[in-house]
């Protein structure tokens, strides 16, 4: 009977304490030094807002942009200075590469072409890769082909392309 008891006892005393921490912890504390932190404040009304404080905000004289990241910068300078090089392939490749783009790493040109056989992925790496792509900055030229509307993935990898540094172009059909 005692340890009946002492079994009831601790569980009316672990009741106690769960009452307590839910009054106390789920309840927010109101008042004016927490008014502003709360959650979906039923006085606020966001469209009414916008109005009124549109009205009296100061503009700037141009529209400001936020400050890109160091990566960021890089990426869009190397960008614009690739623009001759890009153009240059859509206007004598584009029956053969369907798009490019840098995605991941900013020395690799991912070409998406309309054909992987032997001889076209040497032609390009011939008379568009090798002559000028590393004085753009790739070392790296990954070719893809579109996969069949049933796979997993719109693009498979089939080949890659990589400079010795000496300005001599190795391909790597996978």
């Amino acid at each position: 009977m005692k340890a009946v008891a002492g079994v009831f006892g601790a569980l009316v005393g672990l009741a106690i304490v769960a009452g307590l921490g839910f009054v106390l912890f789920s309840h927010p504390a109101s008042g004016p030094a927490n008014a502003g932190s709360r959650v979906g404040r039923p006085d606020f009304d966001p469209s009414a807002s916008a109005t009124s404080a549109d009205a009296g905000a100061p503009r700037p004289e141009q529209p400001l942009s936020a400050p890109l990241s160091r990566e960021a910068q890089l990426r869009q300078d190397l960008s614009r200075k690739r623009i001759p090089y890009f153009r240059f392939l859509h206007d004598n490749f584009g029956d053969t590469i369907e798009h490019f783009s840098v995605l991941d790493d900013l020395d690799t040109l991912d070409l998406y072409v309309s054909r992987s056989d032997n001889k076209t992925l040497m032609d390009v790496v011939q008379r568009a890769v090798a002559p000028r792509a590393s004085e753009y900055g790739f070392r790296r030229v990954r070719f893809y082909v579109p996969n069949p509307a049933t796979a997993a993935t719109p693009f498979a990898i089939v080949a890659e392309a990589t400079d010795d540094g000496s300005g001599r172009w190795s391909i790597f059909q996978k």
